[in-house]
């Protein structure tokens, strides 16, 4: 009871700088949250300007490295087509040769060891090696 008296008396006496008080600390946190909602906007607002440019980082990049691969392929798929085109020429001379010795090989009677040695040569076997089964397939050769 006397706490109650004492307080109202001490209001009543400073009320004007109490509220004066309370209006100061209530401006100082409107002008901080103010500041802080500021911030947090431009914090995202720079967030999306890096994950702009970070896309567009990552584009140029898939860009380059499809320009490369496709150089690449190109240039590999010229490289197969001579190392073929050689292989045809290794082989094929050989075999017109065999051809040429034994005219009876266009019956389809048999095969001369040269020939099959340049059957052989030609699906990546060596000279004198057995001959894979038939029906094998020349890529799964060694």
């Amino acid at each position: 009871m006397i706490a109650g008296l004492a307080l109202r008396a001490f209001l009543k006496a400073h009320w004007v700088p109490i509220m004066i008080g309370i209006a100061v600390l209530g401006a100082l946190w409107f002008v901080d949250h103010r500041g802080y909602q500021r911030s947090e906007n431009e914090h995202k607002a720079a967030e999306a300007a890096r994950l702009q440019q970070s896309i567009a980082i990552v584009g140029a990049i898939g860009r380059n490295l499809n320009h490369r691969f496709a150089l690449l392929d190109a240039q590999l798929g010229a490289e197969l087509g001579e190392i073929d085109r050689q292989e045809r020429n290794l082989a094929q001379p050989r075999i017109r040769q065999e051809l040429a010795r034994d005219p009876g090989l266009a019956t389809r009677q048999c095969l001369t060891p040269g020939l099959l040695d340049a059957i052989n040569l030609s699906r990546g076997l060596g000279v004198g090696e057995p001959p894979k089964p038939a029906g094998a397939d020349a890529r799964s050769m060694p």
